[in-house]
């Protein structure tokens, strides 16, 4: 309204051009529009959502709701639907966000950023628009630094395990595995290429295979599985959302449970990593 009364009163003595006054009350009328211009899910939601993940993604969905996708969002969950397009105060998504409603999301206290609930507010008021054909989710950029240290370090061991046949034992540190005489403490191979701290460690029952896992703290987890004689990694498994701190073989070899901290058990089949 300001600037509006801005331009009537700047051009009432002066603008006679009538191309020039509809471009500048053009601009004016178009102002609020694009101010009020809905985020976009693929964006500006999804990103923000993917904090929800631990709960409510995957097959991982307390209430039965899903909130990884656009989809899961409209079908709501055990308490109804998440959203009601256009009406972000009878929404429960919001509600739940704002702390109107309890409990109050996410439960671990830390509320979402102001920013945030307003872009999410926006989005709902705005009709809650789906994902355009084509478009795809924006990845929330990770949050945490990856700081290296300026001087030598010592990794420290995270996890150990010894071969069935008691002559072996499996250390697991950062970025690799070490396989050492338990007799003499002879270092007798490396085992590299894993993604931070090894955190578990375990041997098939016939001691032929190893399996290392491990992961990215709170952006991914993975298992590498060893031919402990040929030194030679067969499979590179990774589909949890966090570290993973157990694993562990099935008696018969073919296959292994892992443990995240994703809050996940996973089953994998060792020799194809499915």
């Amino acid at each position: 309204m300001d600037l509006v009364l801005f331009v009537q009163n700047t051009m009432r003595p002066a603008v006679h051009n009538s191309a020039q006054f509809c471009t500048i009350a053009w601009v004016c009328l178009a102002l609020p529009l694009l101010a009020d211009q809905a985020p976009s899910f693929a964006k500006d939601v999804a990103p923000i959502l993917a904090t929800c993940a631990g709960c409510h993604a995957g097959n991982l969905t307390m209430g039965a709701l899903n909130l990884e996708t656009f989809a899961g969002i409209q079908k709501g969950g055990h308490t109804g639907p998440a959203i009601v397009p256009g009406k972000s105060a009878e929404s429960l998504l919001y509600l739940r966000i704002t702390g109107a409603v309890t409990p109050s999301m996410p439960l671990n206290g830390k509320k979402l950023a102001d920013s945030e609930i307003e872009t999410i507010r926006k989005w709902i008021d705005a009709g809650a628009p789906g994902q355009a054909p084509g478009e795809t989710v924006a990845k929330a950029a990770p949050s945490i630094p990856d700081i290296k240290p300026h001087a030598a370090v010592k990794a420290l061991i995270s996890a150990l395990a010894y071969r069935p046949d008691g002559k072996l034992l499996a250390l697991g540190t950062f970025k690799e595995v070490r396989l050492v005489e338990p007799e003499t403490g002879k270092l007798v191979a490396t085992l590299p290429g894993e993604a931070e701290d090894v955190r578990a460690v375990a041997f098939s029952p016939d001691g032929r295979l190893l399996a290392a896992a491990g992961g990215l703290p709170a952006r991914s987890g993975e298992v590498k599985i060893w031919d402990v004689e040929k030194r030679a990694a067969l499979q590179t498994i990774a589909g949890h959302t966090d570290c993973i701190y157990a694993v562990e073989f099935a008696p018969d070899g073919k296959s292994i449970a892992t443990a995240s901290y994703d809050k996940l058990i996973k089953l994998w089949d060792v020799a194809s990593g499915k």
